[in-house]
């Protein structure tokens, strides 16, 4: 079913295009299969991305985030493997965080203001500064990253949620 649901979600979001022989994308690939299959992802491995699992931790915090287009620093105009680069390092702090936080990255573009949605969930929300402090200094966020405002949250189920707007946070959270 799930595999349904996402080549269901790529016929609808993609059009059929080919790949060129030096990796970029021209109008007119072929199907959604082959596009994964470049990537050399597979229907599962993709659907945890497309349809996350939200997970139980207690606390989460949610930020929304651009790449810079400026005159002066634009992400895009960096070459490809100089990105993946800057990623990778992103990503070795992100890592070491793994035990304690759990990420979903959600898209925008075209749907808001921000390119991307960056949801944290964790069961300690001290974790959060400790990463979001630590990858401030990389140099994808640094040079390249805009950030709009920073939401911490307690979750709460929402059939507890009028207990918790009275005050009732014990409570509200079983």
């Amino acid at each position: 079913m799930g595999e349904l649901r996402l080549l269901s979600v790529f016929s609808l979001l993609t059009k059929p295009t080919d790949i060129d022989s030096d990796d970029s994308f021209v109008p007119n690939v072929t199907t959604s299969v082959s596009i994964l299959a470049h990537f050399g992802g597979t229907f599962a491995s993709l659907a945890s991305r497309l349809f996350p699992t939200i997970p139980p931790a207690p606390y989460l915090c949610f930020y929304p985030m651009d790449r810079k287009r400026g005159e002066q620093v634009n992400w895009y105009s960096e070459p490809i493997a100089d990105r993946r680069s800057m990623m990778h390092e992103h990503g070795m702090i992100g890592r070491r965080y793994a035990d304690s936080v759990r990420q979903i990255i959600t898209g925008s573009i075209g749907l808001d203001d921000w390119e991307w949605g960056v949801d944290l969930f964790a069961s300690d929300p001290v974790v959060f500064k400790k990463l979001i402090y630590e990858m401030r200094f990389d140099k994808v966020s640094a040079v390249y990253a805009t950030f709009g405002q920073f939401f911490l949250s307690v979750r709460v189920p929402a059939t507890n949620a009028a207990k918790w707007f009275e005050g009732e946070l014990a409570d509200a959270q079983s």
